[in-house]
């Protein structure tokens, strides 16, 4: 069974990521300021493609948290498909087939099974998918 799980940022988190990409922002728009006189002419257009794309992703990151902020459930930023035949089994009590090896040569060398229950055993765990 195949089990859906989506990400999404919490209020508090946005509220913070708001806070910290403002500040990016005044940076931006100060810092360019002060060395827009200061620029020469060779390398203006880099800056202010630099420039531009700095105040973007930032505007676009205010915009996402504030979009978080004002949905309900907020928003949805991934989702991700998990299997039982995926890393996910030590969750569901069933774990590495690695990890029972060790075990069942201790119980072998104990004397707690037979030579041959512990071939069938592990015949069974090399088997399962790693």
């Amino acid at each position: 069974m195949e089990v859906k799980v989506s990400g999404r940022p919490t209020k508090a988190v946005s509220w913070v990521f708001i806070g910290i990409f403002a500040l990016f922002l005044v940076f931006g728009v100060v810092f360019f300021a002060s060395v827009w006189e200061d620029i020469d002419s060779d390398v203006f257009v880099p800056v202010l493609g630099f420039w531009v794309l700095w105040i973007g992703v930032v505007l676009f990151m205010i915009i996402c948290h504030a979009l978080n902020l004002k949905k309900r459930k907020g928003m949805e930023i991934g989702e991700f498909r998990l299997s039982p035949d995926d890393s996910s089994q030590t969750v569901q009590g069933k774990r590495d087939p690695m990890q029972k090896l060790p075990e069942l040569h201790k119980l072998r060398d104990e004397g707690l099974i037979s030579k041959g229950e512990f071939e069938a055993k592990r015949k069974e765990i090399m088997e399962q998918k790693w």
